[in-house]
């Protein structure tokens, strides 16, 4: 069985009082029952069925990128080394010692697979040009991998201050593990200025230097303004959700937090090697932005009980809105959001009545087609077969 309650029931925990109510709500809710679904059952998903269309002999271009794993991550001590010299700092070990930990701690949760599709993607590019990348230029490229981490985990952090996240990847989060205190602010703000700070150190004389600057920027942005919207829209102070979670605010929303997934590797790899076409980067940055709306659709699949407590605006509650008639739909507005066992298991009944996870999938089938469609319009194919296996890649990470 595909079982998507477990996860939902493990973060749930933090909504209860005490372990009791928690041990209570799992034995008493029908979720486990009530929200599972056969893999027979479950539609190919975006990297399932896009994989399925590459050829054998065609290159898999995150196997590729592991063999830079181990000379990517021996870099890791010299982007500490350059926060220990860092002349403003000198003079204020306090501050100095509180940021080499936050960085050595924050560039240790994941397996780097941001940074290695860079470095993936603009070696298969300099390939495709019959060219071999120096040692030189791998270090380059190392270099923007970890430049993109820093911006990466400025993001993560910024999101356990605004959830209050307890757990980072099964570990304390820097937030908790500093007792929740607001100094944490100003450790994003040294973060992604730190960051800015190594990539006008060992870029400004590439002549690729303004374009990859306005990349990381454009995608940084990008990413907090989707952000923003989706914490904004939750406060029922400010808006009524009634209004506000729907399918068209939710697809407006998705890409500004999705789609830089795909997006940014593949525009840095073609910059890097001086390729890059405005006429077909547009073409890309739209099918990249589907493929990350869908990214983001499993996403909030695979926590849409989570959810439910937490108040987030997913493709779950915004189709069933959408859909849902009008006794469903007031059921829905009064319980959705409220930290309670009754209440969770009162959206989870109407979510089986309108059977969600048949709903959900036939979306998704919708947006793979416009993949691929889309793809059939980008004119490097040396691009198309990287953005079908960064998805293929990306999802697996996931799920």
């Amino acid at each position: 069985m595909f079982n998507f309650a477990k996860s939902g029931i493990r973060n749930a925990k933090h909504y209860f009082k005490n372990s009791d109510q928690y041990v209570d709500f799992i034995k008493k809710s029908r979720v486990r029952s009530c929200h599972t679904l056969k893999v027979a059952e479950k539609p190919q998903t975006l990297g399932e069925k896009l994989a399925m269309k590459k050829n054998p002999d065609e290159f898999n271009i995150f196997e590729k990128a592991r063999k830079h794993d181990e000379p990517f991550k021996a870099m890791k001590p010299l982007v500490i080394n350059e926060i220990k010299n860092f002349d403003p700092f000198l003079n204020l070990p306090l501050v100095n010692d509180r940021i080499i930990e936050l960085f050595e701690n924050h560039l240790s949760f994941w397996d780097n697979i941001r940074a290695l599709s860079i470095v993936a993607t603009y070696e298969e590019l300099a390939k495709d040009r019959g060219h071999i990348l120096t040692d030189d230029e791998l270090f380059d490229v190392y270099m923007l991998g970890w430049i993109f981490e820093i911006f990466e985990s400025y993001s993560v952090l910024a999101d356990d201050i605004v959830d209050d996240a307890p757990l980072r990847y099964g570990e304390p989060s820097w937030f908790y593990r500093n007792d929740r205190s607001p100094v944490a602010s100003y450790d994003t703000f040294a973060m992604i200025n730190f960051g800015r700070t190594l990539l006008n150190k060992y870029f400004k004389d590439k002549f690729y230097y303004y374009d990859i600057q306005r990349n990381i920027t454009q995608c940084t942005l990008t990413y907090i303004w989707g952000q923003h919207t989706d914490v904004l829209i939750q406060d029922p102070k400010l808006f009524d959700m009634s209004k506000m979670f729907n399918s068209k605010v939710y697809h407006d929303l998705v890409p500004f937090k999705a789609g830089y997934n795909f997006s940014c590797p593949i525009d840095l790899g073609l910059h890097m090697n001086g390729i890059y076409d405005e006429e077909d980067g547009r073409k890309i940055y739209e099918v990249c932005r589907i493929a990350g709306c869908i990214l983001q659709f499993w996403d909030d699949f695979k926590d849409y009980q989570k959810d439910i407590p937490e108040g987030k605006c997913s493709c779950i509650i915004a189709r069933a809105l959408d859909e849902a008639n009008e006794t469903q739909r007031k059921i829905l507005l009064d319980n959705y959001g409220k930290k309670n066992r009754e209440s969770v298991l009162a959206v989870l009944k109407i979510y089986k009545e309108m059977d969600v996870e048949k709903r959900f999938f036939e979306e998704e089938q919708k947006m793979l087609k416009a993949v691929e469609e889309g793809l059939q319009k980008v004119k490097n194919v040396t691009v198309r077969k990287i953005i079908i296996n960064l998805a293929h890649t990306v999802h697996d990470y996931h799920f």
